[in-house]
């Protein structure tokens, strides 16, 4: 009885498999038919056409959005450079920074209507000159170019002390690195000057410079 079987069952699947070949390949006739047909091209088209808007749109959006910021958006914070005088005549030294460098964006550094905090980076040398001066003012005038003071400040600063034992042994684990000229004995530093200054809007074109 198996031996009888054995032919009848080869003969369904080989039946079968022929039969899905034919499903497939048919289906695959008609999707070819579809893909040539003018419809199917009207569709591509029209699909390729959107994504094409689409990417156009976002370009232009993103190039809208970074020429607004650079335009009206006031830069988070300036760094500008500190050279002191050093006059005869003049016991302390001052310095002149000019904040009214005009460029297309507008005509000074800072922006109206705009609150800023004034902070200086002052970098000295350890030495024993520094430390014998003790407790010193730094004074900052804010002048147009009227010479009429718009802003004042001035705050004690002072250089942190070390000791004798403790200048001795920075000197002796920096000794490498100072050889090198990659480190240097001195010290930063950081005294805020003003707090909460407001450029004026009106006098955004009268040249302003910065006195210490």
């Amino acid at each position: 009885m198996e031996d009888i079987k054995k032919p009848e069952t080869e003969a369904v699947s080989k039946t079968n498999n022929a039969s899905v070949l034919q499903k497939v390949s048919e289906l695959i006739e008609e999707v070819k038919i579809f893909l040539l047909s003018g419809e199917a091209q009207r569709r591509f088209l029209s699909l390729f056409i959107f994504f094409i808007i689409l990417f156009a749109m976002l370009i232009f959006s993103i190039l809208g959005y970074c020429l607004f910021y650079f335009l009206y958006i006031p830069q988070i914070a300036h760094s500008l450079p500190v050279y002191f005088q050093y006059y005869d005549s003049i016991a302390q030294p001052t310095a002149e920074v000019d904040l009214s460098v005009n460029s297309w964006r507008q005509s000074g550094i800072l922006t109206g209507g705009q609150y800023y905090n004034v902070l200086m980076e002052l970098n000295v040398p350890d030495s024993q000159h520094n430390y014998d001066l003790g407790n010193f003012m730094i004074n900052l005038t804010f002048k147009n170019a009227l010479n009429e003071t718009v802003g004042y400040s001035s705050r004690p600063c002072i250089v942190k002390y070390k000791s004798f034992v403790q200048k001795n042994i920075e000197t002796i684990v920096k000794t490498v690195p100072l050889f090198f000229d990659v480190a240097q004995e001195s010290q930063t530093i950081y005294l805020p000057l003003i707090e909460s200054y407001m450029e004026d809007e009106v006098q955004l074109s009268i040249n302003y410079y910065k006195y210490f």
